[in-house]
């Protein structure tokens, strides 16, 4: 318990300071503390961040990448295999009509922050209940997810994706002979809170990974500047060593 209490302690004095700090601090002494709790925990003597090598940094940060990496994968789910079922054929007609009507139609889900998840499903087929259409807002969306997003969400739903704005809102029908399932939340998908967790963790590797990034360039700019220091401290002797024979000359 005191060993607990003293990483908190440690950490607290730096969590204003650096965010990776909060993760893991420098320790001279690394068997003061138990392996299990915290490994890559050393002593944080330095109070500002430019005090630390880049490259100690650069080994927390990636430390920290690896555990993001392995805690990810407790959140994956199998896909189920996928269920063969005959596609509707419409006209164009139909399409232009059911289009016109999903676009003025003011009832949509959701996919926020986590993602798509068991109860997006769910209330798609709710709103299937009453309507053909449903369209689905996906807010914040980084470049190129809403396609992934309109895949999966007809992979699980069974819906048709009809169109794709440039909103990044999805158009979806239900289909003509729609029949509401039994299990409306697909088993292969997360719950709302893991859901959540799984976002924490995928923004905390981003960020972390940009970090990765940042500092291998300052690495390499830090690695650079001491070889040229290296260089001039080198040719500083012979230089004066130079002087000092013509002067010898001369006299």
């Amino acid at each position: 318990m005191a060993t607990f209490a003293s990483i908190r302690q440690i950490s607290r004095q730096f969590v204003k300071r650096e965010p990776l700090l909060k993760f893991c601090c420098f320790v001279q002494n690394e068997s003061f503390f138990p392996s299990p709790c915290l490994d890559c925990i050393t002593f944080a003597s330095q109070r500002s961040y430019s005090a630390v090598s880049p490259s100690l940094h650069a080994l927390c940060a990636k430390r920290k990448e690896a555990w993001l990496i392995e805690k990810l994968r407790k959140y994956e789910v199998l896909k189920a295999p996928a269920e063969a079922y005959d596609p509707e054929i419409l006209t164009e007609e139909e399409i232009h009509y059911l289009k016109r009507t999903g676009e003025k139609k003011k009832n949509y889900v959701q996919v926020g922050r986590r993602g798509v998840f068991g109860g997006v499903v769910l209330n798609m087929h709710l709103h299937w209940k009453k309507h053909e259409t449903v369209k689905v807002i996906c807010k914040p969306c980084k470049l190129g997810q809403v396609l992934e997003y309109a895949e999966e969400l007809a992979r699980l739903s069974k819906g048709i994706v009809f169109d794709i704005k440039p909103n990044n809102t999805i158009i979806f029908y239900r289909g003509r002979n729609y029949v509401q399932p039994n299990i409306m939340s697909p088993a292969d998908t997360l719950s709302k809170s893991k859901a959540l967790e799984k976002y924490k963790y995928e923004q905390s590797l981003d960020h972390t990974s940009e970090f990765i990034e940042k500092l291998e360039k300052e690495l390499e700019e830090y690695l650079k500047h001491k070889a040229r220091c290296h260089k001039a401290k080198e040719s500083e002797p012979q230089d004066f060593a130079d002087d000092n024979g013509c002067n010898s000359t001369l006299s």
